[in-house]
């Protein structure tokens, strides 16, 4: 299933990179260690084609240390 998908749909041998640039929209409600759900905008590159995009992250900070946790729902037409 993931073959064809990545063969058929993604064309992961043309394009074989997706790429996220965006904000934290609320980012004031970030004030020290601790896990937080924000929303986030950005820009969403997939198979050459990059569209706006704006979706729920999960964002845990310890001690100067940064991880993001977040899932794209992505339509896909054949």
């Amino acid at each position: 299933m993931q073959e064809h998908f990545n063969e058929n749909y993604m064309e992961s041998d043309k394009y074989p990179f997706a790429e996220f640039k965006g904000k934290i929209l609320n980012p004031q409600q970030i004030k020290g260690n601790g896990t937080y759900n924000v929303d986030i905008s950005g820009k969403l590159l997939i198979h050459g084609i990059t569209k706006d995009y704006t979706t729920k992250a999960t964002i845990v900070l310890n001690n100067n240390q940064l991880s993001t946790i977040l899932n794209f729902d992505i339509k896909l037409v054949p």
